[in-house]
């Protein structure tokens, strides 16, 4: 028996850190490998309304896109490849978030997944960016007076999800964002 705690803990990072219900939201993905598939179904299933995934790889994206729908009815998927700039715009407009969840970022000579710029068609566009740490677009989500997060809240729900599971005690969430920050 096993539990994947990805997709609670981004659920939280976005409660917490963003003031998002998920709840007949659309979330817009950029990448759909692990991070967006472990994530992806925890968040259709919790009652997002539409999930926009684009990939540099497009079957990629239309195969989550897919299993996702089959999985959770209630949810409208979208795919489209990364490179297809009028689809991403128009996306950026309608979604109430924009999850990063490539790993762009890991290194800080790494470049944005998609043109930043776009992101002034939607100035109140949330944005959730998996990395945690400062990414290119953290900061220019920053510059612009825009909502936004890194993973860390997500890493540290995720670490408290799955502490419950194991010990059947609540999770000293406090505790453990100290410890976090602490790191240096």
């Amino acid at each position: 028996y096993g539990d994947s705690t990805d997709g609670y803990g981004l659920e939280m990072a976005l409660r917490h850190d963003l003031g998002v219900e998920i709840a007949g939201k659309t979330l817009l993905f950029i990448g759909a490998g692990g991070a967006a598939r472990a994530t992806g179904y925890h968040l259709a299933a919790k009652g997002a309304g539409r999930l926009l995934i684009t990939n540099r790889t497009p079957e990629r994206a239309e195969a989550l896109a897919y299993g996702i729908a089959a999985a959770a009815p209630g949810c409208v998927t979208e795919a489209a490849p990364l490179g297809d700039r009028d689809t991403l715009k128009r996306w950026i407009c309608d979604a109430d978030v924009l999850i990063q969840a490539t790993s762009a970022g890991l290194r800080a000579d790494d470049t944005p997944p998609f043109e930043l710029e776009l992101l002034k068609l939607h100035p109140s566009l949330k944005i959730f960016d998996a990395i945690y740490r400062p990414t290119p677009l953290l900061c220019y989500a920053r510059n612009l007076g825009m909502s936004c997060t890194d993973g860390e809240s997500m890493l540290i729900y995720q670490g408290a999800r799955s502490f419950e599971l194991w010990t059947g005690l609540k999770a000293p969430i406090e505790a453990m964002r100290d410890g976090f920050n602490a790191k240096g």
